[in-house]
């Protein structure tokens, strides 16, 4: 019976290991524009950027794969794909059908503030620092470059990062790179329904075993027979398991008491003759002593 259960639980795991496998290839499948390969590879939802600006150069100039296609497809529709300043473009992204290529600080600002209607996807590339311009071998350079350095271990930066780019809206970035789906608690959740559904069903046929056999000991009477029935299984219990103490060595020994089904059902009888008290004296059974193990 135990090699069923296991066999059982077997095909459970597996069957559900494929199910989940296959919603999270759907749902990555399904999730729309994460990156900007998704970006490129699709022709319903047209992108571009700001005219004459230091992204549109970074497409121009580019040779690698994908930036020189987008490059190709701003082109044949340049009228649509590029617009005068970022406020321009992002009103145009609210409109729907349209994505905008800009600075991630912009774009992030903006969209964690209502209306929420717009948000930031996949992770940031042609990565371009801010600088702040000094002249040629200036004097405050160095204190400059420390005191930058000093704000940023302090976490300073960070907390202005969350003043000025943690607005009202919710769920602003996808986070994830492109294609990327991760599992929550909710799509395990299967998992424990069935470990714990297993559990109650074991429960359940313990205890309707336990009432079945009380019931044929003694179908007069069901809650003798279960008062008796909780008597024979704290014996069983006590008798199957003892711990003694060893005298020589002061360690605990534990003692395993082995007895065969027929010498079990005999010491029951026996058990219940006596409960019963039907002629304690007259009663003669023989029965074989038990064999120990130490």
């Amino acid at each position: 019976m135990g090699g069923i259960w296991w066999l059982a639980v077997t095909v459970m795991i597996a069957t559900y290991t494929a199910n989940l496998a296959a919603f999270l290839t759907a749902a990555r499948l399904n999730s729309g524009i994460n990156s900007i390969d998704d970006l490129a590879s699709q022709s319903e939802i047209i992108y571009g950027t700001v005219a004459d600006s230091q992204p549109q150069s970074f497409f121009e100039n580019s040779d690698s794969d994908p930036y020189r296609r987008m490059w190709s497809m701003m082109q044949l529709e340049e009228m649509e794909t590029m617009v005068h300043d970022s406020t321009v473009g992002i009103d145009k992204v609210r409109k729907g059908g349209y994505a905008f290529i800009w600075d991630s600080a912009v774009l992030e600002f903006a969209a964690s503030k209502p209306p929420c209607n717009i948000r930031t996807v996949g992770p940031v590339f042609a990565k371009i620092g801010y600088g702040i311009g000094l002249q040629f071998d200036s004097p405050y350079t160095e204190g400059f470059t420390l005191e930058i350095l000093h704000l940023r271990q302090a976490g300073k930066i960070e907390q202005l990062n969350k003043k000025y780019f943690t607005g009202e809206c919710k769920d602003t970035s996808s986070g994830t790179a492109a294609g990327e789906s991760t599992i929550n608690l909710s799509d395990m959740a299967g998992v424990f329904y069935c470990l714990f559904g297993g559990f109650g069903a074991g429960l359940l046929c313990i205890i309707g075993e336990w009432c079945w056999a009380s019931y044929r000991d003694d179908d007069r009477s069901l809650c003798r027979s279960f008062h008796r029935r909780a008597v024979l299984t704290r014996k069983d219990c006590a008798s199957n398991s003892t711990c003694c103490q060893d005298s020589d060595s002061g360690e605990e020994v534990v003692v395993y008491e082995t007895q065969s089904p027929a010498q079990n059902n005999e010491q029951r009888e026996l058990d219940y003759a006596l409960e019963k008290q039907e002629h304690p004296k007259t009663l003669q059974i023989s029965i074989k002593p038990p064999s120990t193990m130490i």
